[in-house]
């Protein structure tokens, strides 16, 4: 059974008062940050002042902890007690504030990035969301690597050392995951090269499933949403084999449209296409700078094709569709208004008089 004598006692009582005061302190600071961060809550110019106290709330309650452990340490070294835990207590002490350093600043990262892009959203600012998106990305993989490099530091371990073990472990990582890192490569060029951003729409002729808005970028794979809703995560690496389309950096979409008309009315068509031509060169959703064309194009089996050829001055879907709409409906009119029909596939059978006078006479 363990005896107790008066010093350890002494300790006790002095520990409990250090963890009493502590967690006082711990409460005291609780309600300070939350009635701060209530009342910076809805002032954009202090959203990052309010990360600050959001991101600093745990890391400090921690330190709070981390200076009453020191405390209750320097207590006992008082007694002269021989006690191992002792002598790794510096180590310990310094690991944990690095713990806490590390918490805050992968916290409050993203937070500052979030904050940027809320502040100056009705500044009519253009913000690049994909290059701060990757600033964020490596600043808190750049903190990892520092903080593991600072912890075993701290161990005693000799940064030369891991240097070098470094290399050849990094050779036989390298072949282990040599997927991974094509994805890290990948995701790196995507960031210098830029051949989408955030928001962009994607289209692969390599690949028909991908196809949808980029939601983010990511160091190991790419978030797309699909037309119908879905997630979709596309490895960086594949970006760098395959081949895109970017249709938000589109500035004209074409319109390219057969016109089938009968062969009845062959004699209408100059007036016809006239007025087509006439509807393309006035109309305020195509670019009179690009080219347009009207033109008989095909003598087809069932049909005299005019080819309407032209560029909207809008890169978005919606509008492309709008305008291609109202340019079909404006056409039918145009049709109607000369007598003219559509034509559709038919098949006209020539039969020799002869051969229906001796089907008559049996």
């Amino acid at each position: 059974m363990i005896q107790y004598n008066s010093e350890h006692i002494t300790i006790l009582t002095q520990a409990i008062i250090v963890v009493c005061f502590a967690f006082v302190v711990h409460i005291i600071k609780s309600i300070i940050f939350k009635k701060t961060i209530k009342r910076l809550e809805g002032k954009k110019e202090f959203l990052n002042v309010r990360a600050f106290f959001t991101s600093a709330n745990t890391p400090i309650t921690l330190l709070i902890y981390l200076f009453a452990f020191i405390i209750i340490i320097n207590i006992v070294k008082k007694h002269n007690l021989d006690i191992y835990l002792l002598t790794i207590v510096p180590t310990i002490a310094q690991l944990y504030a690095l713990l806490i350093v590390v918490l805050f600043v992968l916290k409050f990262i993203p937070k500052v990035e979030k904050n940027y892009h809320t502040r100056n959203r009705k500044k009519f600012v253009k913000l690049d969301k994909t290059a701060t998106s990757a600033l964020v990305q490596l600043s808190r993989v750049g903190v990892i690597i520092v903080a593991i490099i600072i912890a075993l530091q701290t161990l005693g371990y000799s940064l030369t050392g891991l240097l070098a073990i470094g290399g050849a472990g990094g050779i036989i990582v390298g072949l282990a995951a040599k997927d991974t890192i094509a994805n890290l490569f990948g995701g790196l060029m995507l960031h210098i090269e830029r051949p989408f951003a955030i928001g962009d729409s994607i289209i692969s002729n390599d690949h028909k499933s991908i196809m949808g808005t980029v939601e983010h970028i990511g160091l190991r794979s790419t978030r797309l949403l699909t037309l119908e809703k879905r997630p979709m995560y596309v490895p960086n690496s594949l970006f760098m084999t395959i081949t895109l389309e970017n249709t938000t950096r589109m500035n004209n979409r074409r319109i390219k449209e057969l016109i089938g008309l009968r062969y009845d009315d062959i004699d209408k068509l100059p007036a016809v296409c006239k007025d087509i031509k006439n509807i393309i060169e006035n109309h305020d959703g195509i670019d009179q700078e690009m080219l347009k064309l009207v033109h008989v194009n095909e003598f087809a089996a069932s049909s005299i094709n005019i080819l309407v050829f032209a560029f909207t001055n809008s890169g978005k879907f919606a509008d492309f569709t709008a305008i291609k709409e109202d340019i079909l409906m404006q056409i039918t009119q145009v049709v109607k208004k000369h007598g003219a029909d559509f034509a559709f596939p038919t098949v006209t059978n020539l039969i020799p008089n002869k051969v229906i006078v001796e089907h008559l006479n049996g």
